[in-house]
């Protein structure tokens, strides 16, 4: 068994790495928390925030073998709260026929059931949501009941609908404020109905629709300022350093609002690629990457991202390497993604990328000539680059520091 072992390059037994998982905070960690882990991305992730230096060196065989344990133990976990789940339904099944008779419904609330209600017993338990996104969701729903009254809502009639319809389009036009508006208030109901407080037959407004806008125009919107201000409220970038790779998760998505670069481009980048040119601190972007001359430039550093800290960053990291340890494009990506989910950014559009047409968007309005904006973001015509001197690099930096996000971002904090 232990040639076996070794031919396979595995360092530890079966047995040791099972004791490394019961023994570990990630078996406590795994009992105490009520959501799975589905992918291996998420096994990565777990093993990574609930274990020690020593455990997380491990690689190879030996942490394929870990993360088998991890999800073997994940599944029995699961198991158990299943049983759980399944014997509190028994015990209220059994509270409801003693206290209502057997097969008997149980009575509706004396009270009407209005969209108010659907919101607070329905839609905001459903998952967890950023703040902003429920106080705006509240508003809309005190609208909804301004415009139609706060009636019971099977009351509410198709006529109900089509005036909240109607008045969306007239506050905010055709587009995707106004569909967000509209579309809300169907989730609260549609919430309801999946909740089992509210039946589908009473929804007279199902088949009142809006036309979605076009993806293209709604992605190329960028942010919004409520969801800008979410986004950078989430922990890592208030200085929280439990997250494995918490300095890349905090910097790449800073650099990414305030140059529009793309995702690959500044993760890949090395620590020579940041360097002062011609007097002012640059990245060197797509380096090695860029598959255009397009795309292989230099861009200055706005003084907002040196403010926040990245020079002090810069000390702290070794003098080659890569400028951000351990991350790669599709890693990023799906942190930022599930960072979105759980402030409940759940708007199509509004993700990572999207920074890229907000810079855009922002330089546009701050009257930046075509050809330095399309430099700044990659968009060059062949060769710029080549071109580009001290002149050009000041006339970029002086309108990439005149970027406002309209947000504060915390400065960062060394971990």
């Amino acid at each position: 068994a232990k040639f076996a072992r070794l031919i396979s390059g595995r360092s530890l037994t079966d047995r040791e790495i099972e004791q490394i998982v019961l023994s570990h905070p990630m078996a406590e960690a795994m009992m105490k928390s009520t959501r799975s882990i589905p992918t291996r991305f998420d096994l990565d992730r777990f093993i990574d925030t609930h274990t020690d230096e020593q455990v997380r060196t491990l690689s190879g065989p030996d942490r394929e073998r870990l993360k088998q344990a991890v999800d073997f133990l994940n599944g029995k976990v699961e198991a158990g709260h299943l049983t759980s789940l399944e014997r509190k339904a028994a015990a209220q099944r059994a509270f409801v026929g003693r206290r209502f008779g057997a097969g008997q419904a149980v009575p509706a609330p004396a009270g009407a059931f209005t969209l108010k209600r659907a919101y607070d017993e329905a839609w905001k338990p459903a998952k967890t949501r950023g703040k902003n996104t429920v106080t705006e969701v509240g508003r809309y729903v005190d609208e909804f009941e301004a415009l139609n009254g706060k009636l019971d809502l099977g009351a509410y009639t198709r006529a109900h609908w089509a005036a909240w319809r109607a008045d969306c389009l007239k506050v905010h036009g055709p587009g995707p404020t106004a569909f967000k508006r509209f579309s809300m208030m169907k989730t609260v109901v549609h919430e309801a109905i999946r909740a089992g407080l509210f039946e589908r037959k009473n929804f007279a407004g199902q088949d009142v629709s809006m036309v979605k806008p076009d993806r293209n125009r709604l992605r190329n919107e960028g942010w919004l300022e409520d969801e800008l201000t979410e986004f950078f409220g989430a922990p890592v970038f208030r200085g929280a350093k439990d997250m494995p790779h918490a300095n890349a998760d905090y910097w790449v998505a800073v650099i990414l609002a305030h140059i529009g670069a793309r995702l690959s481009e500044v993760v890949g980048m090395k620590m020579p690629d940041v360097a002062k040119r011609h007097g002012m601190w640059t990245f060197y972007l797509a380096k090695v990457t860029g598959k255009t001359e397009d795309s292989r430039r230099i861009v200055p550093i706005p003084k907002r991202v040196i403010d926040l800290g990245f020079l002090k960053y810069l000390e702290a990291r070794p003098k080659t390497g890569p400028l951000f340890e351990g991350v790669n494009a599709k890693l990023m990506s799906q942190t930022y993604s599930r960072m979105r989910a759980d402030l409940g950014i759940d708007r199509k559009g509004a993700d990572i990328h999207a920074f890229r047409h907000h810079v855009k968007t922002l330089l546009r309005d701050l009257d930046c000539p075509d050809g330095v904006n399309d430099y700044i973001t990659g968009h060059a015509p062949p060769n710029v680059g080549g071109t580009y001197g001290k002149t050009q690099f000041q006339t970029a930096l002086r309108f990439l520091d005149q970027i406002d996000l309209g947000i504060t971002i915390s400065k960062w904090r060394e971990s």
